[in-house]
């Protein structure tokens, strides 16, 4: 399968360990293009240096000219087999609302940032700006929630959560993301997985701790969907849902 990398823009770091509003809005990966049958792969951050007003309205601390600054990059799959995937049109879940400026990383934790229902995968999220009127705003400041485009594919049946180690601290800000070695997520395209959720956790890491977590899901490149292949698909589909606890009337 094709595999294109998207950059993001650099964005400003604040240098402290709170969160600002800059470095939320740098936070998750560019949109991959549904328009080219695109689903989301792997995401990760790298170093960047960012030159003042780059970005509309973002500048470096003490207006400093330039300063170290953190740039998100999606690698997204063509997937031909959207083309006939059954299930309909693209989704868009949207999380709840969470205070994120003024905090530190571990406030991330508890905001599943992307997650996809069933029988779709990740095409894109990002942080969305509180809708709510300007007191309430005002009431409770720097709150964000998520929203993740999810498209179908065909199966998916066949998932892991992968992990990729503890080795973000919960006191950083989002600084701390390229401070450290931080690895990178990604489904393994020799089995054709694509990306379903992305979030980090503390789940298995030690006090003070936390990493992110995928789910990577299996969906072939194409199906070449005559009677005989689309019987076959269905059936490898109910075995699927039999094996994660479905019913032996499935089965049958």
């Amino acid at each position: 399968p094709t595999v294109t990398l998207v950059a993001g823009k650099c964005g400003p770091l604040s240098g402290d360990f709170l969160i600002t509003h800059a470095e939320v809005a740098h936070l998750a990966p560019p949109a991959c293009d549904k328009r080219e049958n695109q689903l989301l792969m792997g995401a990760y951050y790298e170093a960047c240096t960012y030159t003042n007003d780059d970005v509309r309205g973002e500048s470096c601390p003490g207006s400093a000219p330039t300063c170290d600054g953190l740039r998100s990059i999606a690698r997204c799959v063509v997937k031909h087999n959207q083309d006939v995937a059954q299930g309909g049109a693209c989704v868009t879940i949207k999380s709840d609302l969470t205070t994120l400026v003024g905090r530190r990383l571990g406030a991330l934790a508890a905001v599943a940032a992307a997650e996809c229902p069933p029988r779709t995968a990740l095409v894109s999220w990002a942080p969305k700006t509180d809708p709510r009127p300007w007191y309430a705003r005002k009431a409770e400041p720097g709150m964000y929630s998520f929203e993740a485009e999810c498209c179908p594919a065909l199966a998916l049946d066949v998932c892991k959560t992968r992990k990729y180690g503890c080795t973000l601290k919960t006191k950083y800000s989002v600084g701390g993301i390229v401070a450290t070695e931080y690895p990178h997520a990604e489904c393994d395209p020799s089995k054709d997985e694509v990306m379903t959720s992305w979030q980090l956790t503390t789940e298995g890491c030690p006090a003070g701790f936390l990493q992110v977590a995928t789910t990577c899901c299996e969906t072939p490149q194409f199906y070449n969907l005559t009677t005989a292949n689309a019987q076959k698909f269905e059936a490898q589909g109910l075995v699927a849902s039999v094996l994660r606890g479905g019913s032996d009337g499935d089965l049958k």
